[in-house]
Protein backbone atom coordinates (compact mmCIF):
# COMPACT_ATOMS: atom_id res chain seq x y z
CA UNK A 1 0.00 0.00 0.00
CA UNK A 2 1.40 3.53 -0.57
CA UNK A 3 2.07 5.76 2.25
CA UNK A 4 2.54 2.93 4.15
CA UNK A 5 5.30 1.90 6.40
CA UNK A 6 6.85 -1.88 5.67
CA UNK A 7 6.23 -2.78 9.32
CA UNK A 8 2.52 -2.19 9.72
CA UNK A 9 0.85 -5.07 10.44
CA UNK A 10 -2.04 -6.63 8.19
CA UNK A 11 -4.64 -5.41 10.85
CA UNK A 12 -3.30 -1.52 10.52
CA UNK A 13 -3.29 -2.62 6.55
CA UNK A 14 -7.04 -3.50 6.77
CA UNK A 15 -7.86 -0.38 9.18
CA UNK A 16 -5.91 2.16 7.05
CA UNK A 17 -8.11 0.94 4.28
CA UNK A 18 -11.72 0.81 5.73
CA UNK A 19 -10.39 4.06 6.81
CA UNK A 20 -9.90 4.99 3.50
CA UNK A 21 -13.17 4.38 1.95
CA UNK A 22 -15.01 5.80 4.76
CA UNK A 23 -13.26 8.68 3.75
CA UNK A 24 -14.12 8.95 0.63
CA UNK A 25 -17.37 7.67 0.87
CA UNK A 26 -18.37 11.29 2.68
CA UNK A 27 -16.06 12.87 -0.18
CA UNK A 28 -18.88 11.99 -2.36
CA UNK A 29 -21.53 13.09 -0.31
CA UNK A 30 -19.92 16.30 0.68
CA UNK A 31 -19.75 16.62 -3.45
CA UNK A 32 -22.81 16.00 -3.94
CA UNK A 33 -24.27 18.54 -1.72
CA UNK A 34 -21.90 20.73 -2.59
CA UNK A 35 -22.69 20.78 -6.34
CA UNK A 36 -26.89 20.72 -4.80
CA UNK A 37 -25.74 24.11 -2.97
CA UNK A 38 -24.04 25.40 -6.64
CA UNK A 39 -27.25 24.56 -8.81
CA UNK A 40 -28.76 27.70 -7.23
CA UNK A 41 -25.60 29.94 -8.59
CA UNK A 42 -25.50 28.85 -11.42
CA UNK A 43 -27.98 31.85 -12.90
CA UNK A 44 -26.18 34.70 -10.65
CA UNK A 45 -22.61 33.68 -12.03
CA UNK A 46 -23.71 33.63 -15.58
CA UNK A 47 -24.70 36.85 -15.41
CA UNK A 48 -21.80 37.80 -13.36
CA UNK A 49 -19.56 36.46 -16.22
CA UNK A 50 -21.38 38.12 -18.70
CA UNK A 51 -20.96 41.52 -16.99
CA UNK A 52 -17.44 40.42 -16.81
CA UNK A 53 -17.31 39.95 -20.64
CA UNK A 54 -19.29 43.18 -21.38
CA UNK A 55 -16.80 45.02 -19.51
CA UNK A 56 -13.75 43.75 -21.46
CA UNK A 57 -15.02 44.38 -24.30
CA UNK A 58 -15.64 48.05 -23.38
CA UNK A 59 -11.95 48.50 -22.35
CA UNK A 60 -11.20 47.04 -25.73
CA UNK A 61 -13.04 49.60 -27.57
CA UNK A 62 -13.42 52.92 -25.56
CA UNK A 63 -15.46 54.93 -27.94
CA UNK A 64 -18.28 52.53 -26.68
CA UNK A 65 -18.07 54.46 -23.79
CA UNK A 66 -17.75 57.55 -25.64
CA UNK A 67 -20.70 57.28 -27.47
CA UNK A 68 -22.76 55.84 -24.53
CA UNK A 69 -22.04 59.77 -22.44
CA UNK A 70 -22.47 61.69 -25.79
CA UNK A 71 -26.14 59.91 -26.27
CA UNK A 72 -26.55 60.81 -22.16
CA UNK A 73 -25.45 64.35 -22.98
CA UNK A 74 -27.83 65.06 -25.97
CA UNK A 75 -30.87 62.92 -25.40
CA UNK A 76 -30.50 63.31 -21.98
CA UNK A 77 -31.52 60.05 -19.36
CA UNK A 78 -35.14 59.59 -20.25
CA UNK A 79 -34.75 59.73 -23.71
CA UNK A 80 -31.74 57.54 -23.51
CA UNK A 81 -34.02 54.53 -21.37
CA UNK A 82 -36.42 55.03 -24.18
CA UNK A 83 -34.16 54.56 -27.09
CA UNK A 84 -32.46 52.31 -24.96
CA UNK A 85 -35.29 49.41 -25.29
CA UNK A 86 -36.35 50.47 -28.56
CA UNK A 87 -32.25 49.59 -29.67
CA UNK A 88 -33.03 46.48 -27.15
CA UNK A 89 -35.99 45.42 -28.65
CA UNK A 90 -34.86 45.80 -32.12
CA UNK A 91 -31.36 43.60 -31.85
CA UNK A 92 -33.70 41.13 -30.15
CA UNK A 93 -35.36 41.23 -33.21
CA UNK A 94 -32.34 40.97 -35.69
CA UNK A 95 -30.80 37.92 -33.72
CA UNK A 96 -34.02 36.22 -33.57
CA UNK A 97 -34.21 36.76 -37.47
CA UNK A 98 -31.18 35.72 -38.21
CA UNK A 99 -31.31 33.10 -36.73
CA UNK A 100 -34.51 32.13 -38.08
CA UNK A 101 -32.84 32.61 -41.41
CA UNK A 102 -29.89 30.59 -40.99
CA UNK A 103 -31.81 27.28 -39.31
CA UNK A 104 -33.81 27.63 -42.85
CA UNK A 105 -30.97 27.97 -44.79
CA UNK A 106 -30.64 31.55 -46.36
Amino acid sequence: MRGCSPDMSTAQHIALALRKERLLGRIDVQRNQLAAYGVHLVKPFAAADKVIEAGRYVKQHPWIAGVAAFSLVVLGRRNLIRWAGRGWTVWRGWRAASGWLRKSGY
